[in-house]
């Protein structure tokens, strides 16, 4: 006698057959793709630049240096560095960033959907000074 199982299993099997002829017949073809997010899980430098506070001119060089992690957001952390630097009103920062080609509209759209109104203005105020005076134009402010 054949247990139901075997019967199952061989049914399934079966219908796999079947199902491969047909795609095999139809010329039916299954194709895997991957996907790369601008996700990264190690910490960033320029995040911790800006946790720990740099001066503006050791932001700029780590910035110059790591200019590959502007568009990169920490795993589960829905905002920018640029976001990040707006929402904590460290307005060289924000220009240096914008400087160094941060995606302001980005930022924007990452701060509108956190309702930080303050802070898109920051970076509005910022954006349109650097387009004004250019770049470089560090605010001889010290810190922030």
């Amino acid at each position: 006698m054949i247990s139901k199982a075997t019967r199952i299993l061989a049914l399934i099997a079966i219908l796999e057959g079947v199902v491969i002829i047909g795609m095999a017949v139809h010329r039916t073809h299954f194709v895997v793709k991957t996907q790369n997010s601008p996700v990264r899980q190690e910490p960033s430098p320029l995040t911790l630049a800006l946790d720990y506070d740099a001066p503006d001119t050791k932001f700029q060089e780590v910035v110059k240096q790591h200019l590959a992690w502007l568009p990169y957001h920490a795993y589960g952390d829905p905002t920018s560095i640029l976001a990040k630097c707006a929402d904590r009103k460290r307005t060289n920062y924000v220009r240096i960033l914008i400087e160094n080609g941060a995606d302001v509209e980005k930022a924007v759209k990452e701060l509108k959907d956190l309702n930080q109104e303050e802070a898109v203005n920051l970076l509005n105020q910022v954006q349109s000074q650097v387009k004004q005076t250019g770049t470089n134009s560090i605010a001889p402010s010290g810190n922030h």
